[in-house]
């Protein structure tokens, strides 16, 4: 059987192996769920388990940014990141215009 994964997701290609089936081929097996299929494993001709691979955390992936914002705004963003800060902006981030807790000096 095939079933369809959405953009980004492995392929899915269910088989149904007997356990002794199974069981010779175990190695196979995980490295098939590794890839994102799933396996049913059936006692003679009725199915009674199915191996899945785990969710996974998704790794980030890069440009991101620029797909939810639009490269305009992307562009700005960067811009205003890599500019300079002005004296007043620095000695706020230092914590010179606060006591230790975090209270604005008069």
């Amino acid at each position: 059987m095939d079933g369809a994964r959405s953009r980004g997701e492995a392929r899915r290609t269910d088989e149904t192996v007997t356990v002794s089936e199974f069981r010779a081929r175990l190695a196979e097996m995980i490295g098939r769920v590794e890839q994102g299929e799933e396996v049913v494993i059936a006692r003679g001709r009725e199915p009674v388990a199915k191996l899945v691979g785990l969710q996974r955390k998704s790794r980030r992936r890069l440009g991101v940014l620029k797909e939810l914002m639009g490269e305009e705004a992307l562009n700005a963003l960067t811009e205003a990141v890599e500019e300079p800060l002005s004296p007043a902006d620095q000695a706020a981030l230092e914590g010179a215009l606060t006591d230790a807790l975090g209270i604005a000096k008069q």
